[in-house]
């Protein structure tokens, strides 16, 4: 008995030495999954990332538990495929739970928990509850403002991100003071012959156009897509991004057939760089459609706003602005047409998730 205690005793400096190693070991195994399954995401290559991350989430589920970091690495980053793919209520469900676990292991006011904050304004974003997404960004920007300082390039993606929120909520003068912030980071960061600045001109320029600042906006759209056009080539989202703005902006100042050109290059565009499921080439559909609507073809603007319609009923949420805006435009078109009935369904319909977003705002806020 002596000699086995003694065998025992002298074995469990090893024993331990030998789980730390194991331990570290599949840390790293982990760290190198999660790796491979972001590489998956940015090929698109969406179900081979989540069967790979699935792979380290239970690794590190059966040796850490549900209260490790890693493990909450595993929940962000599968968050992230569920986001890209549209399935908002399961990524929205993993990002609070990932939130959850960083702010008992770091505090809440770590950098962790401000890249959670982020991506859930993103998704509140997308989704259309822009009052969520707002207070995720607040929380974000105060965190990254303290941990990294006011000049530093994360601090500016939360910013940007922000301002945007504060435009799609009617509150521009707040969108604009955090856009102009943005300018003045990427500007000291990159200089003014940069994507990043060239996107941060560009939101402006969008925030000009609902400002009616037709003036303001064209310099920074034309400008954008010069840089875009040099940088990442006319073949890329960015520059498409620009041209369906000129596109809104050339509308409003009833340039027509200039509106027209970019609308049309734009979707031809971003058919071949994103497809034709995707809320952004939908947009440029709608706003196509609103485009003949005004000049009063309706005839071409039907199609447009139907086909508008069915991309946005599969790619968003059906209490989504977006989806309901083009409700909206069908039902008033038909209207104009005199075809009472077929406009009646599409303005239920459009009532119907009006009043439930009333409905759920009034609880939100009693």
């Amino acid at each position: 008995m002596k000699r086995t205690c003694t065998f025992f005793l002298f074995l469990l400096p090893f024993l331990i030495k030998a789980q730390s190693i194991d331990t570290i070991k599949l840390i790293n195994e982990i760290d190198s999954l999660i790796t491979v399954s972001k590489d998956r995401i940015k090929k698109r290559d969406y179900d081979k990332a989540l069967i790979i991350n699935n792979v380290a989430k239970e690794k590190a589920l059966s040796v850490f538990g549900k209260r490790d970091t890693l493990y909450a690495d595993c929940l962000f980053n599968e968050g992230g495929i569920y986001q890209r793919t549209r399935q908002m209520s399961k990524a929205e469900e993993l990002y609070n739970e990932t939130l959850s676990i960083r702010e008992v292991a770091f505090g809440d006011d770590h950098l962790e928990c401000a890249s959670v904050l982020n991506h859930l304004g993103i998704l509140y974003r997308r989704t259309g509850k822009y009052e969520n997404a707002k207070q995720a960004y607040l929380r974000a920007k105060k965190i990254r403002g303290k941990q990294l300082g006011k000049d530093d390039r994360r601090y500016a993606v939360v910013l940007n991100n922000l301002g945007i929120a504060y435009l799609q909520m009617g509150q521009f003068e707040e969108s604009e003071e955090n856009l102009l912030e943005v300018k003045r980071i990427r500007k000291t960061i990159y200089g003014t012959d940069h994507p990043l600045y060239a996107e941060i001109i560009s939101n402006l320029a969008v925030l000009f156009v609902e400002g009616q600042r037709y003036e303001e906006a064209e310099k920074y759209l034309v400008e954008a897509k010069a840089i875009q056009d040099k940088k990442l080539g006319k073949e890329s989202e960015d520059y498409a991004k620009s041209l369906g703005n000129l596109g809104i902006l050339y509308r409003y100042l009833g340039q027509y057939e200039e509106s027209e050109k970019c609308y049309l290059e734009a979707i031809e565009i971003l058919e071949k760089v994103i497809g034709t499921d995707h809320p952004y080439y939908a947009t440029n559909l709608d706003n196509l459609g609103a485009l003949y609507f005004h000049m009063g073809l309706f005839k071409e603007a039907e199609p447009l706003y139907q086909k508008s319609k069915t991309v946005r009923e599969k790619t968003l949420e059906k209490d989504h602005p977006d989806y309901s805006s083009s409700l909206n435009n069908l039902g008033g078109l038909y209207i104009l047409k005199e075809e009472y009935e077929n406009a009646k369904p599409y303005l239920l319909e459009s009532i119907k998730i009006l009043e439930n977003k009333v409905g759920e705002e009034s609880v939100e806020y009693a």
